[in-house]
């Protein structure tokens, strides 16, 4: 299954593709426009994906206090968990079937110890004995109800029901959409209402790009600070300070565990880890214990300039094999990118300024990374990279198949970029897109 959309009259109009029957489907699209905090795009959660792993893991917990909600949980004898469409197909491979079970039993993924999740898994199925949100034990046999339909139901192509049989014989069923992003809703949209409440209380409402440029433009404001202004009417500042204290704390985390670990990658497909073999390349003599010291080390290291790059490389490497790990990561705002904020704003604090802290990344939001400073028609980087095919690490460019097509293309601006990125995928190139 894969997404694209064309642009009609301005409006794009997003469309999905089932790889198994090549048919085509609009997706759901939702009118009315709701808030969306920086926490919802950065969110802390597990991997490997945030719409088969993180949005799963979610919809559980949120099912279970439903069924609490509506005083049925101590009634629940049994469960069972059908899985839909994408979240069918490649589940295994995302490790659904797992986030699910954890999400039953109660966990958090934002703070769950991720060490335990193989064991307690172990656990389940030798026992075949679910603690359900780790206070009522049932049976459970994980390969018999946790079920994977290819059908794909009409509301989105990520469905997840859940169905508890109550020990009157009674049956209660819920299904849930896990959109992208760790993001979950139901077809009822319960959240919609409230969500909308607190787009409207913004003191800068923006439903388009060109609004957003409006509003700074109007009151002399970066785009970060006016994001900031609308974040301040939701949390306090030390809220604010605090949750993205937290973030940078797992972002940071997540490049030191991935340079530090060897070894295979899970999922069957005998990946070797890249990241540790390029750390100890790059890395110099000066020792350290943690990833506090770590930054410090890096800074006392020469880094000659054709290794910037693979320094950046190797940060975003790194992160994302945790993230293939069933790790603790930041979904920014997927878990596919999860490696390029953190590894641009490790750049940031051992190359780019050695005495940056926590301040300097706010301040480096706000300044460095306004795209208003960033030189996005730079010709010399589209001849000397994409029209060259010579790079790695370059998010949905990293395939040999898309570097050949980008070769051929020879992209001049973003615009194209974003192009071909839409073009190959394997729906689009199964309708021949790339070549009309």
């Amino acid at each position: 299954m894969e997404y694209f959309h064309i642009i009609i009259g301005n409006i794009p109009i997003y469309f999905f593709t089932n790889s198994r029957t090549d048919k085509v489907h609009l997706c759901h699209k939702i009118n009315t426009m709701e808030s969306i905090s920086v926490f919802d795009m950065l969110s802390i959660g597990i991997g490997p994906s945030s719409s088969h792993t993180l949005g799963p893991w979610r919809a559980a917990n949120l099912w279970i206090k439903k069924l609490q909600q509506r005083e049925l949980f101590t009634g629940v004898a049994s469960v069972k968990v059908n899985l839909y469409g994408s979240l069918s197909l490649t589940g295994k491979g995302h490790a659904t079937d797992i986030a699910v079970v954890m999400g039953l039993m109660g966990t958090d993924p934002v703070t769950y110890d991720i060490e335990n999740i193989q064991p307690e898994i172990e656990a389940l199925k030798k026992n075949n004995t679910l603690k359900l949100n780790n206070e009522k034990p049932i049976d459970f046999n994980f390969k018999e109800q946790i079920i994977f339909n290819r059908k794909f139901l009409d509301f989105h192509p990520n469905g997840i029901t859940f169905e508890a049989t109550l020990r009157n014989g009674k049956k209660t069923r819920d299904t849930y959409y896990s959109i992208g992003g760790g993001f979950v809703v139901q077809k009822e949209r319960a959240r919609a209402k409230r969500q909308k409440e607190k787009f409207n209380s913004f003191p800068y409402k923006v439903s388009k790009a060109t609004e957003l440029l409006e509003h700074c433009t109007a009151e002399g404001l970066s785009i970060s600070e006016l994001v900031l202004k609308n974040e301040l009417s939701l949390r306090a500042p030390e809220r604010i300070d605090a949750k993205l204290s937290a973030i940078w704390d797992v972002m940071l985390d997540s490049m030191y565990v991935g340079c530090h670990t060897e070894g295979i990658l899970p999922g069957g497909l005998n990946v070797r880890r890249r990241a540790f073999e390029t750390h100890e390349k790059l890395k110099g003599d000066i020792p350290y214990s943690n990833a506090v010291e770590w930054i410090k080390a890096i800074r006392g290291t020469e880094v000659k300039f054709r290794q910037i790059l693979k320094w950046v490389s190797c940060f975003a490497l790194a992160v994302n094999e945790v993230n293939a790990s069933l790790g603790r990561v930041v979904t920014a705002p997927t878990n596919g990118s999860a490696g390029v904020i953190p590894a641009v704003l490790m750049y940031y604090l051992v190359i780019e300024n050695h005495d940056g802290n926590f301040e300097d990344i706010k301040k480096f939001y706000n300044d460095k990374l306004h795209p208003d400073k960033i030189n996005f028609n730079d010709q010399k980087i589209y001849k000397n990279i994409f029209h060259k095919g010579k790079w790695a690490g370059v998010f949905q460019f990293t395939e040999p198949g898309s570097q050949a097509f980008c070769v051929r293309a020879k992209p001049t601006s973003l615009i194209d970029l974003a192009a071909i990125t839409s073009i190959f995928r394997p729906g689009p190139l199964s309708a021949k897109v790339d070549k009309s």
